[in-house]
């Protein structure tokens, strides 16, 4: 397991080498790697008193632990709301920038399973130090601590004191009074913090690139706990799916499957309306194929192709698959997998497939709790009454209320949102 510490600077670069004092004395293990987030400003201190004057290297003979180097004391410059280095947070744009860093950074560190990180909130404004502890609550692991570090009365914050000294070392205070450095008591204080990794999105702890940000994901976050405030809206034309809060959108979900898509429509459609019969079709002793017609009005409207269903079904599935293959491309569909998923009437497997690939789609892109809400599932008893949570043998449709669905055609729209 590697070690590491992270922390927040800004004018006071010496809360540093009080950290690493405090992990030596208390028997932590030493970091092979100090990440540390700061300003240009912070950064010009750090250099200058860390490592220009020695101090760093200092406390480490001291201790007779491991030195740093380039390569294992990493200063990380936040930027700000324009993309460039940041001097000073001076904008709420700005302070949206920094808490989007820090969520950054604490997500990529936390993504190595052979990692352990120990963040310090002890440095940096104190907006600062709750973005870094906001985001250890969010992205900890079981293997990962948060401290604080605590400095006897009249050193804390004195420009002139790094770290206790082994011999005595005369300093002054403000009010005239003389301390001497190697008296003073350097401690750190365990901080417990709820992780609520398991809780988020996949797209942040499994995923490569870069997710949304900060504001988001609380925003989703808090949805979850407040379904009441939740809305959804599909559009029927495009595969798209607004997630809203009071009616205002905050994330958009694409699904480039175009089946997936169909069939989730028609379970939103469905539980909009309050009807609980939609189960798993079969083909009827008249030759009809229920589902397999719906899902095909579906797919017609989304790509402007009229569906005659006075055709024999599976001619008309087959005509689909020959003559308008660049169409179902265009929304995801292979043409030899929709004359095998559909010429079945979309039922049993295709069923299962879409369903299972809906609602993966979901819980890589939203917190766990929130996409439970929107998730496919037998939410229709026998009866046909829609519950919140799922029942055997019942009908398709998602966990969220009939009124709190919004299903867009075009210029019309049907449910409330």
């Amino acid at each position: 397991m590697r070690d590491m510490l992270l922390m927040i600077t800004g004018m006071s670069p010496q809360v540093i080498t009080e950290t690493l004092y405090a992990i030596a004395v208390s028997r932590q293990p030493w970091p092979e790697r100090v990440v540390v987030m700061t300003t240009t400003k912070g950064a010009d201190l750090l250099r200058r008193d860390m490592i220009d004057k020695g101090r760093l290297e200092s406390l480490c003979e001291q201790l007779h632990r491991p030195a740093f180097y380039p390569a294992t004391f990493d200063i990380q410059v936040i930027h700000d709301a324009a993309g460039q280095p940041m001097e000073d947070a001076r904008t709420s744009a700005d302070h949206e920038a920094m808490a989007d860093f820090i969520l950054e950074t604490v997500r990529s560190l936390t993504a190595d399973p052979a990692t352990r990180v120990h963040a310090s909130i002890s440095g940096g404004r104190k907006t600062m130090s709750f973005y870094l502890g906001y985001a250890m609550s969010l992205f900890g692991r079981p293997q990962d601590v948060m401290t604080h570090v605590l400095v006897s009365e009249g050193y804390e914050g004195h420009p002139d004191f790094f770290f206790p000294t082994r011999h005595s070392c005369e300093i002054s205070t403000r009010d005239g009074k003389t301390l001497d450095m190697k008296d003073a008591a350097v401690t750190l204080a365990s901080i417990p913090f709820i992780r609520h990794r398991d809780e988020l999105p996949q797209v942040y702890t499994v995923d490569k690139g870069r997710p949304p940000g900060f504001r988001e994901l609380v925003e989703l976050m808090d949805l979850a706990n407040q379904p009441g405030r939740l809305g959804l809206r599909f559009d029927h034309s495009t595969g798209r799916l607004s997630i809203l809060e009071d009616g205002r959108p905050v994330k958009e979900l694409i699904f480039e499957k175009g089946l997936d898509w169909a069939w989730y429509l028609l379970v939103a459609e469905a539980t909009a309306a309050g009807d609980g019969t939609l189960r798993r079709a079969e083909t009827r002793d008249d030759g009809s194929y229920a589902l397999g017609w719906r899902v095909m009005d579906v797919l017609g409207h989304r790509l402007g192709i009229h569906v005659d269903r006075h055709e024999d079904y599976k001619s008309l599935v087959r005509y689909w698959a020959r003559q308008h293959e660049e169409a179902l491309e265009r929304i995801g569909i292979i043409p030899d997998n929709f004359l095998k998923v559909m010429q079945g009437g979309f039922s049993g497997e295709a069923i299962s497939g879409s369903s299972s690939r809906i609602n993966q789609q979901l819980h890589r892109e939203l917190p766990r709790a929130l996409a439970d809400w929107l998730r496919i599932g037998m939410f229709f008893d026998r009866s046909g009454r829609h519950h919140a949570e799922e029942k055997r043998a019942g009908g398709y449709g998602v966990r969220l209320p009939a009124e709190q669905i919004l299903i867009v055609k075009g210029s019309s729209a049907s449910g409330v949102a």
